[in-house]
Formats: C-alpha cells, sequence, structure tokens
C-alpha cells in the first residue's frame, strides 16, 4: 500500500510542474519570437551594410577583421 502512495504522490509532485512548465514554455516561445523578428531585421540590410556591421561587431568583441 505504501508503494501505491509513493506513486499517487510522485504524480502529484508531477502535475505540480505544469505551470513553471508552461512558464518556460512562454519565456522560450518570447525569445524565439525575439530572435526571429532580429534576423528579419537583419535580413533587410543590404550586403554592404551587413558586412560593415559584422566587421564593427567583430572589432568591438577583440576579432581581427
Amino acid at each position: 500500500m505504501s508503494s501505491d502512495h509513493n506513486q499517487i504522490d510522485a504524480l502529484f509532485e508531477t502535475a505540480a510542474q505544469e505551470g513553471p512548465a508552461l512558464a518556460d514554455l512562454d519565456g522560450a516561445l518570447s525569445r524565439l519570437k525575439a530572435a526571429r523578428a532580429a534576423k528579419l531585421e537583419l535580413s533587410q540590410l543590404g550586403a554592404p551594410a551587413l558586412r560593415g556591421e559584422i566587421v564593427r561587431r567583430s572589432r568591438a568583441m577583440g576579432g581581427g577583421l
């Protein structure tokens, strides 16, 4: 009988994780939407401007481009 109680307790603990899991998923979805919007905006830059920005960022991060 104790095993049944342990199993039920485990089920309650698992079911209680629904809210936090949904919150994590909502956060991930928001980050994904922001990433896609940023990619869309970057894709609208012309090639020379995009190349220039890549070089600028690389130099700012200590790169040698």
